[in-house]
């Protein structure tokens, strides 16, 4: 857990837009609050992650750490899309390039 004594507030939306870099290869960026913004649209809808989770045949994790920003998942964005009605290019544009080509990311 990360608190105030490591210098990180311990408020909501602390790590939005936090663009992490490994040996100088950026990877993808943490954004908690439009994780929390996609979370409120699904559930206004009556969609929940366990709902995301089944449909793509991935864990309620996945879908969670997808949507966060942790990790890339192109079935998981796909569907998180379709569910509130715009694309993956739309949802996550930092990670398509200009084309709609869905970027490569290193962990």
């Amino acid at each position: 857990m990360v608190g105030p004594k490591m210098g990180v507030k311990s408020t909501f939306g602390q790590l939005r837009n936090h663009t992490l870099e490994r040996k100088g290869v950026d990877v993808l960026a943490i954004d908690l609050a439009r994780h929390a913004q996609i979370r409120i649209e699904l559930l206004r809808l009556g969609v929940s992650f366990s709902d995301v989770a089944t449909s793509t045949k991935r864990s309620r994790s996945g879908v969670t750490g997808c949507s966060q920003g942790r990790f890339f998942s192109d079935v998981i964005q796909s569907e998180l899309a379709k569910r509130l009605g715009t694309t993956p290019q739309a949802l996550f544009p930092e990670r398509y390039d200009e084309e709609g080509k869905a970027l490569k990311y290193k962990s």
